[in-house]
């Protein structure tokens, strides 16, 4: 019984092996699939803008270029997201403004406004009360996403913005509603 078994195994391990082989002669051995970047973060763009008035350093929007269908909606919609950039040593303000925006927001969870992100020299504020992040299901498109592009981000410690953010893997462009 034991040797029918091995032998058995033995037979379909060389099958397969075989079959391996002759996909590698054809050179179809590895057939990618759509990878991570091309299905999640390709699709995002962002518009960053450095002419604001006030203590902002500027604004960076990012936004999903191909929109999604919501299945609870029946319909489709972008995500985006909008900060304003401030010097790091701006954080306590930012907090206090994060806070009151998360304080007066109507939205539910993952809608609501006020993240605060930190990048080498700057802080990243969301005023928003209500951000377009999450669709019926409470799936958020942004902040998983702009995790995952921050960390293409090598050189955090750039006083420039526009080199700072194009470090980005996605198409910088123009953002409209």
């Amino acid at each position: 019984m034991k040797k029918t078994l091995h032998g058995i195994i033995l037979i379909c391990l060389i099958q397969v092996s075989c079959a391996q082989q002759k996909q590698a002669d054809k050179g179809n051995y590895f057939i990618p699939k759509e990878s991570f970047f091309d299905r999640t973060l390709k699709p995002y763009n962002y518009q960053l803008t450095t002419d604001t008035a006030g203590r902002a350093l500027g604004k960076i929007t990012f936004w999903r270029t191909q929109p999604i269908f919501d299945q609870i909606q029946k319909s489709e919609w972008t995500p985006n997201i909008t900060f304003s950039i401030y010097p790091l040593t701006d954080k306590a303000q930012c907090t206090d403004l994060s806070l009151i925006a998360k304080a007066n927001s109507t939205c539910e969870i993952p809608n609501i406004g006020g993240d605060i992100l930190i990048i080498g020299k700057y802080i990243l504020l969301n005023t928003s009360t209500c951000v377009e992040c999450a669709d019926k299901a409470k799936v958020d498109y942004c902040r998983n996403i702009l995790k995952h592009l921050f960390e293409y981000i090598i050189d955090t410690n750039s006083g420039d913005l526009n080199y700072l953010f194009g470090q980005l893997p996605i198409k910088r462009g123009t953002f409209s509603r």
